[in-house]
């Protein structure tokens, strides 16, 4: 009797306490494009919001005549929507309650990202969706977004750390905050190793292995035998061709296992996700870098004084925090005056000309400039704008990131640096009337200087027994010798402040939007500046490629496919409309449709800000393809 009376007064209890809600304000003439759960009818819109809190998973509601559409996203958000009406759900069950005049400003607290909402209400979504997310703070900070939809709050989301400590809850006026009760993500299976006070001398060594000639020649005659032809395709999403030959540039040993989690089902490795790795890397710096370093400079010799600074920073200094003080100004760095420092340093170095201006509008390393230390602070200053999370206005080219990470590069990097070169090499690697060239192992540079490529290169002519080497030699010139001294100063002094198991989890593409950011890409105005071929018009292919690139992917995974296809993962100031080729000129965004055939795969022709897209039959083929192709290396199978 004892035990069914438990039972019944368990049961009791468990019915009695009911889940609480909170519903925002209603918001005029908006709406949410997508992730419709279902819908119900009420006369008002303040009525939906019971409905909405009464179905799993509903976050938000937009009414319209009469009927509710439940969604469970707070993605695809429009302005401009007349007649509509928006509410959003705060559930007790996901989120704890709102604490109204409250922030999170704890030494521990990292700010992963944060998102654009006019309602605190809706930062709770947000939270339990971002991985590493354990608590946000709202604020009402007037923003504009470039697709017009005009909010007037952010969502800044906060890791576990935040929430795990009363100390970091702080008393600030306007801001509402509160923690995900059961966020859903665990501590990730990526693993770093402490940082020994060595570390940062021995590893740039290893790093520099990738510059040598040996894992070079070794990695293009893997390639040569490995490497899949035209019509193969990838064996996983995040299939790497020369992933042993990055082990070895990386370590000397065997490929790093935090470059994959465990395999799933089908044996194959699961690519990590971008957000899971930068936030793991986030956590990991706010764990390890204790320290700061102050740097006091006057503001009328910013360049020499903030270079003197890089270059003499102690060695147990290298990895820390930067805190500026301008001297003779009274402002604080609470961060405002670290980001204007970045962005004036940033601007330095290309006035003192440590770049050159590639064909493409893309920034590789001046090899001309006289002070190789110069390179040394470059390096150190690109690593400790990754410790601070700041994004640097340059757009640096694609082999300067394959360097950093070790990664070999190909023929097929060249196009970054000169379109013609490249196209001049693919000549006369394919080519069966070699000889007919007269060609020997000699470059003749833009001043009439020639450098040999081999020892005695002037008297070694070019036949189809080393057509191969010759290729090789000259790409190993371009990307290698003609940039050997700035290149291993900047890996150097990159490696001085940041553990290389730490980078190598990222990709090239990733590590770019890591250093560089990313604009927020307007997935509206990149459909309106897209050139299309008739053929693709009249297909649903393009619909569900513009439905794929809208509704599937995250910001960065935009932003791969566009660098994928231009070469840059941002758009130009002016917009899609300012987009150029490889010669300077306008060139649109253009899709081209071409008959699909089985295992077909989309291909991108950079020079014209191109992508030759297979008429899918199926909006499911589509989908798998373009996740493919921002998740893997520029091969020939995917570039013409």
């Amino acid at each position: 009797m004892t035990m069914q009376w438990t039972a019944a007064m368990t049961i009791a209890l468990l019915v009695s306490v009911s889940i609480a809600y909170e519903c925002s304000a209603i918001e005029e003439d908006m709406d949410y494009d997508g992730y419709d759960i279902r819908s119900t009818t009420q006369v008002r819109a303040e009525d939906c919001c019971k409905d909405c809190f009464d179905t799993n998973a509903c976050v938000l509601f937009v009414w319209t005549n009469g009927t509710c559409w439940l969604k469970s996203s707070t993605s695809g958000k429009r302005s401009r929507a007349f007649g509509k009406r928006v509410g959003y759900v705060h559930r007790s069950d996901q989120c704890g309650p709102i604490l109204d005049n409250t922030d999170y400003t704890y030494y521990y607290s990292v700010d992963l990202g944060s998102t654009f909402q006019s309602r605190a209400e809706a930062c709770c979504s947000d939270c339990a969706n971002w991985y590493g997310c354990a608590a946000w703070v709202w604020y009402n900070d007037s923003v504009w977004m470039k697709n017009g939809v005009a909010g007037t709050g952010t969502c800044y989301l906060k890791s576990l750390d935040a929430a795990m400590s009363n100390r970091s809850k702080t008393a600030r006026p306007g801001r509402r905050a509160a923690e995900l009760l059961h966020p859903l993500w665990t501590r990730p299976s990526i693993t770093f190793p402490s940082r020994t006070s060595d570390s940062s001398s021995g590893v740039p060594t290893s790093i520099l292995v990738a510059l040598g000639f040996g894992v070079f020649v070794a990695c293009m005659a893997w390639c040569y035998k490995y490497c899949p032809s035209e019509n193969t395709p990838p064996a996983t999403p995040n299939f790497r061709l020369t992933r042993e030959c990055a082990s070895v540039a990386v370590d000397g040993s065997v490929l790093p296992l935090t470059w994959f989690n465990e395999p799933d089902e089908s044996g194959s490795p699961r690519a990590i996700p971008f957000q899971e790795k930068l936030a793991t890397t986030l956590i990991y710096f706010t764990h390890t870098v204790m320290t700061t370093t102050k740097f006091n400079l006057h503001r009328d010799a910013l360049w020499t004084e903030s270079l003197e600074a890089l270059l003499l920073i102690r060695p147990e200094s290298f990895a820390s925090k930067t805190k500026i003080k301008f001297l003779g100004e009274d402002g604080v760095d609470a961060g405002g005056i670290q980001r204007e420092w970045y962005s004036l340093m940033a601007h330095a170095f290309l006035d003192h000309e440590l770049f050159v201006v590639h064909a493409n509008r893309m920034l590789g390393l001046n090899p001309l400039v006289a002070d190789p230390t110069h390179f040394l602070a470059l390096g150190r200053f690109l690593a400790r704008a990754i410790i601070d999370g700041q994004v640097l206005p340059l757009s640096l080219t694609a082999p300067l990131f394959k360097a950093l990470l070790g990664t070999p590069l190909s023929i097929h990097d060249v196009r970054y640096i000169d379109e013609m070169t490249y196209k001049s090499l693919l000549f006369v690697r394919d080519t069966d009337c070699i000889e007919a060239l007269d060609l020997d192992f000699t470059w003749t540079l833009p001043d009439g200087r020639s450098v040999e490529l081999v020892a005695g290169g002037a008297d070694v002519a070019v036949t189809s027994a080393n057509q191969a080497e010759y290729v090789a030699c000259l790409v190993r010139y371009w990307l290698f010798d003609s940039v050997r001294t700035p290149l291993e100063h900047v890996v150097r002094g990159f490696y001085d402040v940041v553990d290389p198991v730490v980078i190598a989890n990222f990709d090239y593409k990733e590590l770019e939007l890591v250093l560089c950011g990313t604009t927020d890409i307007n997935v509206v105005e990149w459909q309106f500046e897209t050139v299309v071929t008739a053929n693709l018009t009249a297909s649903p292919a393009l619909a569900w490629f513009w439905d794929v690139v809208e509704r599937d992917m995250q910001q960065h995974d935009r932003a791969k496919l566009l660098q994928f296809t231009t070469g840059s993962a941002r758009v130009p100031l002016q917009g899609f409309k300012a987009l150029t080729g490889h010669d300077g000129n306008l060139c649109p965004f253009t899709l081209r449709g071409v008959p699909y055939t089985k295992g077909a795969m989309p291909k991108v022709q950079t020079c014209f800000n191109r992508i030759l897209l297979p008429l899918y039959p199926s909006r499911k083929l589509m989908r798998e393809a373009l996740f493919v192709l921002v998740n893997m290396e520029i091969q020939d199978f995917t570039m013409q």
